[in-house]
């Protein structure tokens, strides 16, 4: 592979061997996904079908997808491949030293250390440290997309002409894991017919839609092959039958 007969270029004290970390942390996030729907799956055929757990699951499925999608898009070449590796290294050094604040000090100072060394290595290699939104820590090469501009970079038509289905998709999601009252409305049905009758109380019982559970599969089969989609091309793996296969299932 082209990218790992340059890796030397990129390696140093910080990671020496950066481009195979970009590629193995693809590949983590790419099992992840899979781990999340097919726990997913297996909640949906239990009994009862949950009515809100699953979403939450696909949305989990969702960000690890499209996370590995981006950090192994196949035409950004080694140098842009190492410059997302750091931005997603920084993002999380500064999750790690947040949450490790409260309860271990010195761990958190590491993890700010890290994300030191990594700064001045970029700065090394002559890579621009670009601002990022709302106090999040620093991107390497180019900003860091929302997971919302993810979602709608990788769940669009084969042709480019995507309606914004991904974006609105995993906003729907995001409603239902925070709670918000919309979402939790949205995504179950009332069903008075065959709640428990007893007498003096009128009672009802919340269900999942089934439509919404098609939708919701649905995306998670689309972005998940992406990433696959993703990683294999930046592999230099090529198979029609998959692609047209999961392609079409939706």
């Amino acid at each position: 592979m082209a990218e790992l007969a340059v890796e030397d270029t990129y390696s140093g004290t910080w990671n020496p061997h950066p481009v195979q970390t970009a590629h193995s942390l693809a590949a983590m996030r790419l099992w992840a996904a899979e781990d999340h729907a097919l726990a997913m799956c297996r909640l949906l055929q239990s009994e009862p079908v949950p009515v809100y757990g699953h979403v939450v699951l696909a949305r989990a499925a969702l960000e690890a997808a499209v996370l590995a999608g981006w950090l192994s898009e196949p035409s950004i070449g080694a140098k842009a491949r190492v410059e997302r590796l750091m931005t997603e290294l920084l993002v999380d050094c500064a999750a790690h030293a947040q949450l490790a604040d409260a309860v271990d000090p010195q761990e958190a100072g590491a993890a700010r250390a890290r994300s030191q060394a990594i700064r001045s290595a970029a700065a090394t290699l002559g890579f621009t440290e670009v601002k990022s939104r709302k106090g999040a820590p620093p991107a390497i090469g180019e900003r860091r997309p929302s997971m919302t501009d993810l979602a709608r970079r990788h769940l669009q038509d084969r042709d480019g002409s995507a309606d914004d289905w991904g974006s609105t998709m995993y906003r729907h999601y995001c409603s239902i894991a925070h709670a918000n009252v919309h979402g939790l409305v949205q995504s179950a049905e009332i069903d008075r017919d065959t709640a428990p009758a007893v007498d003096g109380l009128v009672r009802a019982a919340f269900v999942t839609k089934s439509r919404d559970t098609e939708m919701i599969l649905g995306v998670t089969l689309t972005a998940y092959g992406y990433a696959i989609g993703a990683l294999a091309g930046l592999c230099g793996w090529h198979n029609s039958e998959w692609t047209n296969d999961w392609q079409s299932a939706f």
